[in-house]
């Protein structure tokens, strides 16, 4: 539900073309992807294991079978721990990260196929579908439109 909220409120802010809003809810929402770095709340060591190889591990193509194995436990049950405590789906996870990685880049460089290719997106269609999906734009149109990335 907060995702949705989330999601809603960058596309309005990306279509408006308000730059500060636009920031603080990129902001906003590049925290939610950071979320277990608070102390306010204690996750599972295995919760947190499953953050650290996803945010740090740069793994092409992982998998949730690959991450289980990593951290020597069953798929389901990693898969229930980690919707339960975090309320995101690893899979979400994971694209959330490659799409920050990828938006951060195209921030600073311009070019959505490389960039596509330094979040870890396999194309750059890939990466304006996910794009699309999150900020209801494509990556073109907000390469395009973006006050953030104007060229």
């Amino acid at each position: 539900k907060n995702e949705n909220s989330l999601q809603e409120r960058l596309r309005i802010m990306i279509k408006e073309k308000s730059l500060d809003s636009f920031q603080c809810l990129f902001a906003e929402f590049c925290e939610q992807i950071n979320f277990y770095q608070s102390n306010e709340y204690l996750y599972d060591s295995r919760v947190e294991q499953a953050i650290d190889i996803i945010r740090n591990g740069f793994v092409d193509n992982l998998t949730v079978k690959e991450l289980s194995s990593m951290i020597a436990i069953s798929e389901s049950r990693l898969s229930h721990l980690f919707k339960e405590q975090t309320g995101l789906s690893i899979r979400k996870y994971i694209l959330l990260c490659k799409w920050k990685r990828a938006y951060l880049d195209m921030i600073l460089h311009k070019d959505i196929t490389t960039s596509a290719m330094v979040g870890g997106f396999c194309s750059s269609s890939h990466f304006s579908k996910v794009n699309t999906d999150f900020t209801g734009i494509t990556a073109k149109h907000m390469s395009k439109t973006s006050i953030l990335i104007k060229k």
